[in-house]
């Protein structure tokens, strides 16, 4: 986030302002983000209860299973295509479909999620604390670290180090600016190309 507080900065000359808007920004990206997906969600997935949700899913395995065996009947031969699906049972599948889903959604079960989902947020939490003591005052960590290493180090060493961070850091964000524009070159793409294809929750795939 430092690149944005930075840049927000240059124009408004204030940094706790910059901090507070790039802050506003990023919550604002997410929380579309997190309603976009929610939105293609419940818009295309079934409005009625559990079972039928789980009906929906294994009929969509089961016609993927279907698909694929005739794909290898055609390319391969039929015994093939026999013995790679010899032990797929349709019951059976459904009643470890429906044990999994009673297995993960009793109460023990939510207990633990809740757990698990507490931790997470006080991690978040503290997460956010740190990041905004470290972006508001930057330049007085990143003083003390120069007074620290100039009291430990040489003057050459001292270089030294400066200008090897100086190109990790450089690495690392164009690495991480690269992956972002990578995944969301393949994805508008991915999505595109199943949406043509007509393919089910073409978007959330993409």
């Amino acid at each position: 986030l430092d690149p944005l507080v930075c840049w927000l900065n240059n124009y408004l000359k204030n940094r706790s302002i910059a901090l507070i808007l790039t802050y506003l920004l990023t919550f604002a990206f997410l929380a579309s983000i997190i309603w976009g997906f929610l939105f293609l969600i419940l818009g295309t997935l079934p409005h009625g209860g559990l079972e039928e949700t789980i009906l929906l899913v294994f009929s969509y395995f089961q016609d993927a299973f279907t698909a694929s065996q005739n794909f290898l009947s055609t390319v391969f031969n039929e015994s093939l295509s026999e013995t790679v699906f010899s032990g797929f049972n349709a019951g059976s599948l459904l009643q470890r479909l429906q044990n999994w889903f009673a297995g993960h959604f009793s109460i023990q079960s939510l207990l633990d999620y809740a757990d698990v989902i507490t931790e997470s947020l006080v991690s978040l939490f503290i997460g956010i604390v740190i990041s905004v003591y470290l972006l508001k005052d930057k330049s007085f960590f990143v003083s003390l670290s120069e007074r620290f290493f100039s009291l430990t180090m040489n003057q050459k060493t001292h270089g030294l180090l400066n200008e090897t961070m100086c190109q990790i850091h450089k690495v690392l964000s164009t690495f991480v600016k690269g992956a972002l524009i990578d995944s969301l070159i393949v994805g508008f793409f991915s999505s595109a190309v199943l949406t043509i294809l007509n393919v089910k929750y073409s978007v959330i795939i993409g």
